[in-house]
């Protein structure tokens, strides 16, 4: 909402939030690690530019260790709320910025815009991210959050400050959400993307404390070295993939960037904070065959030195076995392909992705021969998709001695076209639905079929996975060898897990019939 009262806006606060995680009741762990918010850094690192005063909290990694219990399912980790709202003072800021980058932190990112709102009322508050950008109406319902940013933030956020500070009208504002004086809520979805991504400054590592992001554990799992960061080589993605919201906030347009520019940043970290691994957290690096082959190749002729893996899956379409063998000389220990299905009937109808399964085993041998580590994410339960088809996909992953696979059930994100499917067709179980802290649960999301029950689903999955990972185990020696080489702690630990939720799923599914036809015979 534009007031005549806001104050000039100079001091900007930068918020990566807490987060409530949810305790899986198999391990007693939290589903929840931390990261770099890479994001925020080029947010804050664009209004330095602008010569804006910038301070940061981190809201996750000033206080990783911190752990408050918030009800019987979910723990709150980070900072206390006595330490975020010293911070907030001390920095006195004039706009308070908010990164809502998934859709299951927005109750503990509204939870802190109250607070902040309570303790400066008339400071404006923005929020950005993927859930702020896929649903801005929604957002802006709190009355507390006065601005959302939707899509990319660089140029947005310095748009609309400019525009405050000059008391210009919000109207023709590019991507933004906004209540004006009457309390009407007005979006533009369209979005000023960057389309020389190259012009945009290095993120602002200096604002931020670096070593509280090293260790060996991050939010995609254990990592090969504990000197690591996150970086991109790009930003968009043409595909239309239907469970997929990354277009909401990056746009369906490859954008590169230039091979000498991400090796210059690679050099910075390494020489600046000896970072000795990066994570690539691109939707593709290998997109663009010219940029990928130029940038591997520099890698290895300037002898970089830093070990890289791309967690978040790559297109395998976009692959070979020539640029496999240089990915691996360039530095890279792991490829996970973002494989979706072992249907290719679920690959073309329902998930619509351009990949043919035939193409995708030879690659996965090649890998095992260079002595590449093998990853592969699978998504379960999509509707249309029958509980055969599921099983077809257990199956491609035992084929493949897929150990590391990511097996999960699939979530339909808001602002995904998998989101409104579901809520067309009627497919959501609506008490989940009804849950306060719904973002939160694994189960918020939870979908049935006429196909499949969610019950059905969910046993499938965790009994299939597990039966898996142990068949896998059990039938690749030279496999199991190599694990246990490597990290025999873990191997064994995830041996036991495995076994342990094999026997639970059974014990569980036998119980409930057991219970159900007594129900039958009253």
């Amino acid at each position: 909402m534009i007031s005549k009262e806001v104050r000039k806006i100079n001091n900007i606060l930068l918020i990566n939030p807490r987060n409530r995680a949810y305790i899986l009741k198999e391990s007693g762990n939290i589903n929840f690690g931390k990261m770099f918010p890479l994001g925020l850094a080029y947010v804050a690192a664009a209004l330095e530019k602008e010569g804006y005063q910038v301070d940061i909290i981190d809201a996750i990694a000033e206080g990783f260790e911190n752990r408050e219990r918030v009800d019987k399912e979910h723990i709150r980790v980070g900072i206390s709320d006595e330490q975020l709202i010293n911070k907030v003072l001390q920095s006195n800021p004039d706009m308070v910025g908010i990164t809502n980058l998934f859709s299951m932190q927005a109750e503990e990112v509204f939870y802190i815009v109250r607070l902040i709102k309570k303790l400066l009322p008339s400071v404006p508050i923005v929020l950005g991210g993927s859930h702020p950008s896929s649903m801005p109406e929604v957002v802006l319902e709190n009355p507390e959050i006065d601005y959302v940013i939707i899509g990319e933030g660089e140029k947005a956020i310095n748009e609309l400050i400019s525009r405050l500070n000059d008391h210009k009208p919000l109207k023709g504002h590019k991507g933004l959400g906004y209540r004006d004086e009457e309390g009407t809520i007005h979006i533009n979805k369209e979005i000023d993307f960057v389309e020389d991504i190259d012009a945009l400054p290095m993120p602002a590592y200096h604002l931020f404390e670096i070593s509280n992001y090293f260790g060996k554990m991050a939010v995609h799992g254990e990592r090969l070295t504990e000197r690591f960061l996150p970086m991109i080589t790009s930003r968009g993605c043409p595909m239309k993939c239907t469970f997929c919201t990354a277009h909401n906030v990056w746009g369906n347009k490859y954008r590169g960037r230039s091979p000498e520019k991400v090796i210059e940043e690679m050099e910075y970290l390494r020489d600046r904070y000896d970072v000795q691994e990066i994570i690539f957290e691109d939707d593709n690096i290998t997109l663009s065959n010219k940029n990928s082959n130029k940038l591997f190749d520099l890698m290895i002729n300037r002898k970089v030195g830093i070990a890289w893996t791309v967690p978040n899956g790559i297109a395998a379409f976009t692959i070979t076995s020539q640029l496999l063998n240089r990915m691996k000389q360039a530095g890279c220990y792991k490829v996970n392909f973002a494989i979706e299905s072992g249907s290719q009937r679920v690959l073309n109808d329902v998930i619509k992705k351009p990949l043919n399964l035939k193409k995708v085993v030879p690659l996965i041998k090649h890998c095992r021969k260079i002595g590449l580590d093998v990853g592969a994410f699978f998504i379960l339960g999509m509707p249309g998709e029958t509980l055969d088809e599921i099983r077809e996909t257990f199956r491609f992953v035992r084929k493949n001695k897929l150990f590391s696979a990511n097996l999960s059930i699939a979530v339909p994100l808001p602002g995904s076209k998998l989101y409104d499917m579901v809520v067309q067709s009627g497919y959501f179980v609506q008490e989940n639905l009804n849950n306060s802290l719904s973002m939160l649960h694994p189960r918020s999301y939870q979908i049935q079929t006429p196909e499949w029950s969610a019950e059905q689903i969910e046993n499938i999955i965790r009994f299939e996975t597990a039966r898996t990972k142990i068949s896998i185990l059990f039938t690749s020696p030279s496999l199991l060898l190599r694990f246990l080489t490597k990290n025999p702690k873990y191997v064994l630990k995830r041996f036991m897990y495995e076994v342990s939720s094999l026997l639970r799923v059974v014990i569980f599914v036998r119980i409930n019939r057991f219970f159900k036809s007594l129900r039958f015979q009253g």
